[in-house]
């Protein structure tokens, strides 16, 4: 699939459990002072669909799929669910096109 993160299961598995994941976005999230690094947003939460959740996700700057590597945290940084989600569609719209070019 264009859209899928990993080549398998395995290898999600792999990333999230044997890299604490968890700890290393909490540092990250720190160090980024809780703070958008796009668009510079600082709302901890927000609504969406009417519930409240956490409006930071940490994302890899250049996209593992272009040699960017996971676990770095100078490839790491501090996204609001909405530029997470713009620069992720944007992503999987350029790895569809490279795919599908091929």
């Amino acid at each position: 699939r264009s859209d899928a993160k990993y080549c398998s299961n395995d290898c999600s598995w792999d990333f999230y459990v044997k890299n604490n994941w968890r700890l290393l976005r909490i540092k990250i999230m720190r160090r980024d002072k809780f703070t958008c690094q796009q668009c510079g947003d600082k709302r901890n939460r927000i609504k969406v669909n009417e519930r409240s959740r956490r409006n930071f996700q940490v994302d890899h700057k250049i996209p593992v799929f272009k040699g960017g590597k996971q676990l770095e945290e100078s490839n790491l940084w501090t996204l609001c669910i909405k530029c997470h989600l713009a620069k992720t569609r944007s992503e999987l719209r350029e790895r569809s096109y490279t795919k599908n070019n091929k």
